[in-house]
């Protein structure tokens, strides 16, 4: 029997739990980075202003052959996802009119930053001054601060937060506002083990999961961001942050179950990941990803946007918690199974899940010959241990399938009842944002790198693909049947 299949996070059922953090939980910005995102929303104007004068001209371009901007990919059939199925003066419209709400809301949050940044406090929606609160973050062992920080329910959309913090409290030019994933309350509260209450008083804390972040972000950005979103420790204690929060070198290596989890013992099989990218992971962790759309409040013109952002259960987050219920139950149910078998026969030999050997391993193995010559090789009908990557891949394939199958039947009926080009249409047209090569994603993490002189960078500094890394197409839990699903959803 393995080792790890006595683990206390078994028995405790926590599941363990990798987080990414920019544009999977969050988005942050400074004042630079928002002037750079202002810019890039304006040549996106200018662009799709001579697209439509070629387009007259009749020198038509398509949609892929427009830049993405500093927006994100949408991996196939992730959580949240859409495909606009507009065209032509239409689409074009509908893009204006985004771009138009996103520099609204930059405008808006840019002047709430500045005023964080020269007084320490902002002005809310409803005209009160709001001050800034100290809150104490461990920047290392032993070692305390404390850092004005402005919390506020976000204006733009319901269930998201706005987080205005000072990485370094002596440097203005750290200043950062933080948008926060609508959902997330409801999730950290799940995951925590928050809802957990007994006549009214709150039991014994038992967090159902046991959380590890991994990101390409610089460390001391990272675990500020990781304690904005767990600001009770209910989830990684201040005294771990340190060993718990894992930044990945960006562009030079790919993330890694060992990397994120190794030095804690945990068995890689349990980990579930949650992140907007699949690409930036090692192949063997790809089965173990939820997938979610990217989290960009402006950036609706190239990216899913706001759109399918809502608190509890019907935004991206709200769907990915209960794929994570449904996921926990199963690996801890075929736990019990397991555990049941070896107690009841104490001096059976453990048998590898079917498959999980090479012929050679199992060659150089005390395995039977019986055993040996069977196939499939060690199919067997004794009870398995549990492992992600066979419970979460049919999760997903079975979402993207029920959302194809509900995009093509809601589909046809708003066609017939509102034309082809209708807003409604457009809202059910897909699961799967379209797919650009050279795409680049907007890292705040990289806001933080001093560079050779000492200066500190704002955020927003773009995270270009490393040439090394695959593209997307081939990567994540199920993609091939995501898109299968996507395009029976579009035809």
């Amino acid at each position: 029997m393995a080792p790890f299949h006595h683990a206390p996070i078994l028995a405790q059922k926590q599941l363990p739990m990798i987080f990414d953090l920019d544009e999977t939980l969050l988005q942050a910005f400074t004042l630079s980075s928002l002037d750079r995102r202002a810019e890039a929303i304006r040549r996106a104007h200018s662009e799709a202003v001579s697209e439509s004068a070629e387009r007259a001209s009749g020198d038509e371009k398509t949609r892929a052959d427009l830049p993405t901007d500093a927006a994100g990919k949408t991996v196939a059939g992730a959580l949240g996802s859409f495909a606009s199925s507009r065209g032509g003066a239409d689409a074009a419209r509908v893009a204006r009119q985004r771009r138009e709400e996103d520099m609204a809301r930059l405008k808006h949050d840019r002047a709430m930053l500045a005023q964080y940044v020269a007084e320490n406090c902002v002005i809310d929606n409803r005209g009160r001054k709001i001050a800034a609160a100290a809150e104490s973050a461990t920047t290392a062992p032993g070692e305390v601060t404390f850092r004005p920080v402005i919390r506020l329910p976000s204006p733009h959309c319901r269930g998201g937060q706005m987080i205005f913090t000072r990485i370094d409290p002596a440097n203005k030019g750290t200043s950062m506002l933080v948008h926060v994933r609508p959902g997330w309350e409801e999730m950290y509260g799940y995951l925590a083990g928050l809802d957990r209450r007994a006549d009214g008083e709150r039991k014994t804390q038992n967090a159902r999961c046991a959380a590890f972040v991994c990101t390409m972000s610089e460390s001391q950005y990272a675990q500020e961001m990781w304690r904005l979103l767990d600001p009770r420790g209910a989830l990684i204690a201040p005294k771990d942050l340190a060993h718990r929060v894992v930044s990945v070198k960006q562009g030079a290596e790919l993330k890694t179950l060992e990397k994120a989890v190794g030095s804690w013992g945990i068995a890689k099989e349990l980990c579930v990941v949650l992140d907007d990218r699949t690409a930036v992971w090692e192949p063997r962790a790809r089965p173990h990803i939820l997938a979610v759309a990217p989290f960009m409040p402006y950036a609706t013109d190239t990216g899913p946007g706001l759109r399918g952002e809502a608190p509890g259960e019907a935004g991206v987050l709200g769907a990915a918690r209960r794929m994570l219920e449904k996921t926990r139950m199963d690996l801890f149910m075929t736990y019990e199974r397991f555990a049941k078998f070896h107690a009841k026969f104490p001096n059976a030999p453990f048998e590898p899940p079917a498959g999980s050997l090479t012929r050679r391993d199992a060659d150089n193995s005390a395995v039977s010959e019986s055993v040996r010559d069977t196939e499939p090789f060690f199919k067997t009908s004794r009870p398995q241990p549990p492992d992600v990557s066979e419970t979460l891949p049919p999760l997903m394939n079975a979402h993207a399938k029920e959302a194809a199958r509900a995009v093509a039947q809601m589909g046809g009926a708003a066609r017939s009842a509102a034309g082809a080009g209708s807003r409604l249409n457009a809202m059910l047209g897909g699961i799967a944002a379209p797919r650009v090569a050279g795409a680049v994603k907007t890292l705040a993490s990289a806001s933080f790198v001093k560079n050779a002189g000492g200066e500190i960078r704002g955020a927003g500094e773009h995270e270009k693909r490393d040439p090394g890394i695959p593209p997307e197409s081939g990567a994540g839990a199920g993609d091939d049947a995501r898109e299968k699903a996507a395009a029976a959803a579009a035809a």
